[in-house]
Order: C-alpha cells, then sequence, then structure tokens
C-alpha cells in the first residue's frame, strides 16, 4: 500500500530535522539553553537551504535513532531529502530543553513539516539527546513519532 504523500515527506523531514537542530553558525552564546534555542532557530533557515556540509559537521559519529539509522544512513536521507523537496519549510515549537549535566541536553520540540511545491504537511513529536563537544552541540540519539492532529501547537498533554 502506498503511504500519502504526507507521510512520505514528513517522515525524512523530521530525520532532516534532528540534524538541522545543529546547525548554528558563529559563537555559541554562553546561555546552553540560549544556544540550543539559536540552533534550533537556525535549523529552520537551514532547511530551506539544503546544505549538506552543515550537516557532515553536527552530527555526533555515534548517532543513532529510534529507527535503527546511524551518522551515514542519515546523511544519505539527506541527500535524497535536498534532491527531492525543492522548497521545505519548517515550524517548530520547543516543549522543554532540559540539561541532565552541563555536556549534554534533551529537548522535546513540535514540528511541522511542509513543502510548498507539493503542497503537503504533517507534523512530529521528536525528542533529541544532544551533546556539546569543544563548544558545539552535536545530536546523539533521536526518536520522534506522528503528531496527534489538532491541538498539537496548544496542547502538550494530549
Amino acid at each position: 500500500m502506498r503511504q500519502p504523500a504526507t507521510a512520505r515527506f514528513a517522515r525524512p523531514l523530521a530525520a532532516l530535522f534532528l540534524l538541522l537542530a545543529l546547525s548554528g553558525c558563529g559563537e555559541a552564546p554562553s546561555d546552553p539553553e540560549a544556544a540550543i534555542r539559536e540552533l534550533i532557530a537556525a535549523a529552520e533557515q537551514a532547511a530551506q537551504d539544503r546544505d549538506l556540509d552543515l550537516f557532515r559537521d553536527h552530527i555526533a559519529a555515534d548517532y543513532s535513532d529510534s529507527r535503527g539509522n546511524d551518522r551515514a544512513a542519515v546523511l544519505n536521507r539527506l541527500r535524497l531529502l535536498f534532491l527531492r523537496y525543492r522548497q521545505p519549510k519548517l515550524l517548530t515549537r520547543i516543549r522543554d530543553i532540559r540539561f541532565p549535566a552541563p555536556d549534554r541536553a534533551e529537548v522535546a520540540l513540535w514540528l511541522g513539516t511542509a513543502d510548498t511545491g507539493r503542497l503537503a504537511f504533517d507534523s512530529r513529536r521528536l525528542e533529541l539527546s544532544l551533546r556539546r563537544t569543544g563548544g558545539d552541540w552535536q545530536v546523539l540519539y533521536a526518536q520522534w513519532e506522528r503528531a496527534a492532529p489538532g491541538g498539537e501547537l496548544l496542547d502538550w498533554d494530549q
């Protein structure tokens, strides 16, 4: 059975966003939470720029996710996404940022994805585990699931 266009589009873009969350440029703020927020904000623009080199620098060598992907698999998926989706758009809402240790972060967020060229939209809940190495945050692990329709932007306790 063929998946709806939005499902085929959203799953790969969720993986893309995991990497985009690390796309901050310039010096990181001294406040770790502000640095994470800046990285996520920069991710929205980086998705539109489709710059694969940026992602290579910000994925941990030991990255894994809930779907069994490793760093190489995610980079390959990104290559395909950049070829397939010409006008990706992202909308994010951070639910929570926690710091279990000074060099570790856990981020819960909502991600809406769209491709204006295909008129497709979908949403996902993401849980990211990040590690700070040499001042840069890298994604270590990611888990995502399809968000329930309706109310997702406003109600996190569904």
